[in-house]
């Protein structure tokens, strides 16, 4: 979604990094509830409990926000996995963090992180990253000391929030500037290269570097890429990890310039299955009566690229393909990121299906929940099966996008 460059009239900002409400005193022990995991008080109590914080002074505020963090992460930590650390030191860290004083309070974490060790050290940063010109300060006297923590890190990460360093460059949609002929052959070799020799001097996969090179070749040598993807496979970590190949598939089904309907027409046949659906989904923007026919044909492979292949078919209105995509519905979800797409597809469907529903003035189907047991899924997929077989016949499947999505080419 991050391609479509559509002008949303709001934003939700991302779950990740957001701690909650910090305490409006730091002398009791009750703070404001945690609004992650749902909060408790009405909206005009939540109003006035952000009012109080932000007509805080600057350093009574920075304090109070790491405080908050402090028991986000470490005291009382929202993972359970944190619950590794010796409780009588997180009683001393909690006790000199109840203070006003920034400097404190960084002195604290920084004796907590160098007695801890390297699970005490990552813990800290966590907890650090919401902190702000105070927290700068203190840091910047403790940088060079030894202690099993990356400080230098929390502080550029500080600053880059504080928008006090520019931005790492990185626009999926802005067109890299155009390599030449020997920088265009050494990024072919470093998309060839196996994970395993793929490694800088430290050790970690040159991933950063591989994806520019996928990026910037889908542009100017999309021939080359396509051909690449004909044989790659997904081996959970080729490129970035799980299910690669629906995002290697859709960006370079995107992207591509020159003969579109060739390369398109090329994935469709490509070994990784999300790859040859891909191909298939943009391949139809370009021949629409071949590209439904090869998305009919991949809607039975199994799993999930054939159940995203249905769905693609179903928002052109196909009942039939629908009840193939629902079959997406019967296995469980697991928390790991491997899983994302398998979410994703459950809800899309009943994205689908609610505002066909509602254009039809139809009962809704139950909204989606998260299973990882396959009893309860399956509960979850014999529901919504006995709701379409009661409204199959009495709605029109509706995608209140496809159309404008259609036009842009952008699945």
């Amino acid at each position: 979604m991050w391609w479509r460059q559509d002008h949303s009239d709001y934003f939700i900002p991302s779950m990740l990094n957001i701690t909650p409400l910090p305490l409006l005193s730091l002398q009791g022990d009750e703070g404001p509830p945690r609004i992650l995991w749902g909060y408790r008080g009405d909206l005009d109590s939540f109003r006035k409990e952000a009012q109080t914080l932000l007509r805080m002074p600057d350093g009574e505020r920075e304090a109070a926000v790491l405080h908050s963090a402090i028991r986000w992460h470490l005291l009382e930590p929202w993972d359970s996995g944190r619950n590794e650390f010796d409780r009588a030191s997180l009683n001393k860290l909690d006790a000199r963090a109840r203070t006003s004083d920034v400097d404190s309070i960084i002195a604290a974490l920084d004796e907590f992180a160098r007695q801890g060790g390297n699970s005490a050290g990552s813990a800290v940063m966590t907890t650090l990253y919401g902190g702000g010109a105070g927290t700068l300060r203190a840091l910047s006297r403790i940088e060079n000391r030894s202690g099993g923590w990356r400080v230098a890190s929390v502080i550029r990460s500080i600053r880059l929030r504080m928008g006090l360093e520019p931005p790492e460059e990185y626009d999926p949609i802005a067109l890299p500037p155009a390599p030449s002929k020997a920088d265009r052959d050494n990024l072919r070799v470093l998309l060839q290269t196996s994970p395993d020799s793929a490694q800088d001097p430290n050790g970690s996969l040159a991933y950063g570097k591989r994806r520019k090179a996928f990026e910037t070749l889908t542009i100017f040598d999309p021939e080359f890429v396509s051909h690449f993807l004909m044989n790659w496979h997904d081996t959970g970590g080729a490129l970035s990890g799980h299910n690669e190949g629906y995002g290697l598939g859709s960006f370079l089904a995107w992207r591509c310039t020159g003969d579109r309907t060739g390369h398109l027409r090329r994935l469709t046949k490509a070994e990784d299955p999300y790859v040859r659906v891909a191909g298939a989904i943009y391949f139809s923007f370009e021949n629409e009566a071949e590209g439904i026919k090869t998305l009919q044909k991949l809607s039975h492979l199994s799993g999930d690229p054939g159940a995203w292949a249905a769905l693609n078919l179903a928002r052109r209105g196909d009942r039939q393909a629908l009840a193939r995509a629902l079959d997406v519905f019967k296995s469980p979800n697991d928390p790991g990121i491997g899983s994302q797409v398998h979410r994703n597809l459950q809800k899309r469907l009943l994205v689908l299906l609610s505002n066909s529903a509602a254009r039809g003035g139809l009962q809704q189907p139950d909204a989606w929940t998260y299973e990882e047991r396959p009893d309860d899924q399956l509960r979850v997929y014999q529901k919504l099966i006995a709701w379409w077989n009661e409204n199959e016949m009495k709605l029109t499947l509706w995608d209140p996008w496809f159309e404008e999505l259609k036009e842009k080419k952008i699945e």
